[in-house]
């Protein structure tokens, strides 16, 4: 995969088996027919790879399974990498996919937090503060020093959702109750 995980597209070969041997259901993927070792018609199909994707074997290559979830849903492969708006990476559900701007980083979303309990925010020992950063157009963007984590985690959610462009669910909790309370008018329709 690329710098950004844009996933690779399958051969015409692989892209009309995945039609023939699977379909959409719940929360991914159930075989629709039953092939060699796979298992039985309607049940949930797919392994947990090192990354905590659910992944596929087709014709001898692994694919994540949400990338077949969107070709099967959309009838085409993702050309961007593909974000689950939940953060949970097994819930392939269509409606939990969305393509990502190449530049935005995927792990900005996920749902894990580190030491410090909130994303995007490390503790310096050297300086003993709290490091505030975030993943614009593929790159880390330094936002501050702070002296707490909350202080850290509010002014990073502030900058990623205003200047950004970060999604209401790629910030912490702490930075959505903060701009809710402070500035209701920055909140977009469609979060």
């Amino acid at each position: 995969m690329s710098k950004h995980h844009t996933p690779k597209k399958p051969n015409l070969e692989q892209l009309e088996l995945m039609k023939e041997r699977y379909e959409v259901y719940g929360e991914g993927l159930v075989v629709k027919t039953k092939y060699n070792r796979s298992p039985e018609v309607g049940e949930p199909v797919g392994n947990v790879d090192s990354r905590g994707y659910l992944q596929v074997r087709v014709l001898g290559r692994d694919m994540r399974a949400h990338h077949i979830v969107w070709f099967l849903t959309h009838g085409h492969w993702p050309e961007q990498p593909l974000d689950h708006i939940d953060g949970n990476k097994l819930n392939n559900s269509p409606d939990n996919l969305r393509e990502a701007r190449s530049g935005q980083n995927q792990k900005a979303y996920a749902k894990t937090y580190g030491a410090v309990g909130y994303r995007g925010i490390s503790f310096r020992k050297d300086l003993g503060q709290y490091t505030a950063r975030a993943c614009v157009d593929g790159e880390r963007t330094h936002i501050g020093h702070y002296d707490t984590p909350e202080e850290a985690a509010i002014a990073r959610d502030l900058k990623c959702y205003k200047d950004f462009g970060y999604p209401w669910e790629g910030l912490n909790e702490i930075g959505q109750e903060y701009i809710l309370k402070h500035y209701p008018d920055w909140i977009k329709d469609d979060d």
